[in-house]
């Protein structure tokens, strides 16, 4: 669901910098709250809103002036984002009588405990599995052949 999502989040955004407008803003919302429902750290997406094509600081002030002139649609993309959200928080409400559930101080989802952090063991994980083993073998190799080539 991810990468569909994802990509059809792309494309409204390009949409959206080219014809600004309430329908591209509540389309755009809606795809990005999904998006942040089904994986929570997708969140940070929200970046590409600021720094989309901005390569200097006179671009960046520039798109902050553009985008406190589109409060307005700005806010209508921000209720288009909650509105998958309702569903989630009834049943967060039902299930545990909040409307804020945290699902992962559960038994069994240590990874998240900040008591005993596993963080440091998942990335050790994936550092030495077989094929990062090889990613960074052949790296080294292409570094060292262009160090050797340049002497």
């Amino acid at each position: 669901y991810n990468f569909s999502l994802i990509a059809l989040f792309l494309y409204l955004f390009v949409r959206w910098y080219d014809a600004t407008g309430w329908k591209n803003s509540l389309l755009l919302g809606l795809v990005y709250g999904l998006i942040v429902l089904i994986r929570p750290s997708n969140f940070l997406l929200i970046i590409l809103l600021l720094l989309w094509e901005v390569d200097s600081r006179e671009a960046l002030m520039e798109r902050i002036r553009f985008l406190v002139g589109k409060i307005p649609l700005i806010l209508l993309m921000i209720g288009g984002f909650l509105i998958p959200w309702i569903p989630q928080f009834l049943y967060w409400n039902e299930v545990s009588g909040s409307f804020l559930y945290n699902s992962y101080n559960e038994v069994g989802s240590a990874f998240f405990c900040v008591s005993r952090p596993q963080s440091v063991n998942g990335f050790l994980d994936h550092l030495t599995s077989p094929l990062m083993i090889a990613i960074c073998r052949s790296r080294a190799s292409v570094a060292r052949s262009k160090s050797s080539s340049l002497i």
